[in-house]
Order: C-alpha cells, then sequence, then structure tokens
C-alpha cells in the first residue's frame, strides 16, 4: 500500500467514514487539518482507512463470504472500484466493467487507475469499459463475477437478465455469481425506501427486484446451488446522496427533500444486504 496522502474522491469518502475510527493510530475523534499525513507518518496505509470505513467494511464482508484465495474476479459496474479493491488484497486477477455512461460518472476512470495506483493495486486490477450484457471478455475465464450495489443503475430488469447470462459464459465451471444488493424491503430503514423511491420516480435509479425475484433470474439462466442470504449492519455501505436539481417540480424536490431528512432520523438505519448467488 502506498504510504503518502495522495488522494482521489473516492479516497476521500473512504477518509471521511474511516477518520472517527482512526484512534488507535494516534488520531482524535476530531482530526484535524494535516491529520492524514500524520497518520501515514506513525505507520497507517490506505489498507487501514478502507478497512475502517462503513464502505469498505461492507465490500470487506462480502469479498471475504466469496472471494477464494487468488481466484480470478469480475466486478460488474464497478464504479468507483470499492469492491475490486475490496478483492485484490485476496485476489491475483480483478477486472472492473462499467459503461461508465456520464451520468454522474465523467472522469471516473481516470480516477478509479489513479485509486488502484495510490492504494497499491495496480498490477492486480484493472479496469474495462463495457456494457453488462456485451462483456468483451473469454468464455470461462473468472473464478468469480459480482455485481455489487450496481444493478440500480441498469436500464431494467431485461438488462439484468443480460448480466447473469454474460456472467454464466464468462465463469469457469463451478464459478460463482453473486449480485448484491440494498433489501429495501427492509421495515427498520423508512427513510431510505423513501429516498429510493424518490430516485426511481424520477428515473435515476432502477427498482430494485427482491431477492426471490433475483434468484429466479439465476434459475432460469441455468444457475444451480442458487441461494439468498440476508445481512443486517450499521454500515453506510452505499453513499447515495446526490446534488438534487433545483429544477424539478416543486411537489418533487419537497419530496425529495423530505426523504433526505428522514435519512438523518436518529433512529434510521441502512437497510439490510441481500446477497443472491448461484454456481455455473
Amino acid at each position: 500500500m502506498s504510504s503518502t496522502a495522495e488522494s482521489t474522491p473516492t479516497l476521500d469518502i473512504l477518509v471521511g467514514q474511516a477518520a472517527p475510527r482512526l484512534g488507535t493510530k494516534g488520531l482524535s475523534k476530531e482530526p484535524r487539518a494535516g491529520w492524514l499525513e500524520a497518520f501515514f507518518k506513525s505507520g497507517g496505509t490506505w489498507k487501514d482507512v478502507f478497512d475502517a470505513s462503513d464502505v469498505g467494511a461492507e465490500r470487506n464482508l462480502v469479498a471475504d463470504k466469496f472471494v477464494a484465495e487468488n481466484a480470478s474476479v469480475l466486478d460488474v459496474g464497478c464504479g468507483r472500484g470499492f469492491f475490486s479493491f475490496a478483492c485484490a488484497t485476496r485476489s491475483t486477477r480483478v477486472v472492473g466493467v462499467d459503461p461508465m455512461d456520464g451520468r454522474g460518472r465523467s472522469g471516473w476512470w481516470d480516477e478509479f487507475k489513479r485509486t488502484s495506483a495510490i492504494v497499491g493495486h495496480v498490477h492486480r486490477v484493472s479496469g474495462v469499459r463495457a456494457s453488462a450484457t456485451s462483456i468483451p471478455l473469454k468464455d470461462g475465464s473468472f473464478q468469480l463475477v459480482a455485481s455489487v450495489h450496481s444493478i440500480r443503475n441498469f436500464g431494467g430488469v431485461e438488462e439484468i437478465g443480460g448480466l447473469v447470462r454474460e456472467a454464466k459464459r464468462v465463469l469457469g465451471k463451478g464459478g460463482r455469481l453473486v449480485v448484491v444488493e440494498s433489501d429495501l424491503n427492509d421495515p427498520g430503514s423508512p427513510g431510505y425506501r423513501a429516498f429510493y423511491s424518490m430516485r426511481t420516480k424520477m428515473g435515476w435509479e432502477l427498482d430494485l427486484p427482491t431477492g426471490d425475484e433475483m434468484a429466479r433470474l439465476l434459475e432460469v439462466e441455468g444457475f444451480s446451488d442458487v441461494s439468498q442470504e440476508f445481512i443486517e449492519t450499521s454500515l453506510d455501505y452505499a453513499p447515495i446522496r446526490f446534488p438534487y436539481d433545483p429544477s424539478m417540480p416543486k411537489g418533487v424536490l419537497d419530496g425529495y427533500k423530505k426523504a433526505e431528512r428522514l435519512l438523518d432520523d436518529a433512529a434510521e438505519k441502512p437497510p439490510r444486504i441481500c446477497m443472491v448467488s448461484g454456481s455455473r
């Protein structure tokens, strides 16, 4: 891992979440200016930052469960690369696939590469600009295909089905596909449900399939040993707040702001995660 305080917007997200938990490295709970440099000088690493962040801890949880040592991993819908980086400490080959189609993702490929270099994964992690339904990689070339908090950005259920078919093609025999998403049926997360509902009404994100619906998609495409698992966490694992558009109709804007206020409620918690997986 790099031991410099050079950063990227991706790493800034991790640093913001990890800072209160890094007191064991000599930091106060409210770090002052220059704390990151001091953190690295005291022996801290970017891996420490990743592991201490909510996003990193949740991706580590998924990787610990599904990534065998030295397995080749395809991270579909990799976005900023959070799951790719979690896999890189366990695998010798991780490929992130994403169309990076400009919907709020301007410059993300360059950021993905810079982040990978800063945290020391440049020789293990690479990226391919492609759709989940047409992946330009060889048949049977991966042991794990994962889509972690990314199907919300797909165009519809047909596109998710395309991901499942492509995953089956690029997986070797016995390889596994896992799809991870928020369980918006979690009754303990009314703010998240309201927030996602507003975003789907605006067409910004897909109305997520349930675990049962996702499992059926895998079964239809011939995956075996299909299972689903729900895990409760207290982790803010999927930062979802984006600046709202002030040109929204007033009723929509008011609803959006109300949903945001619900997220700030002290009793609010992130929804549990749903992991649906199957073997080729």
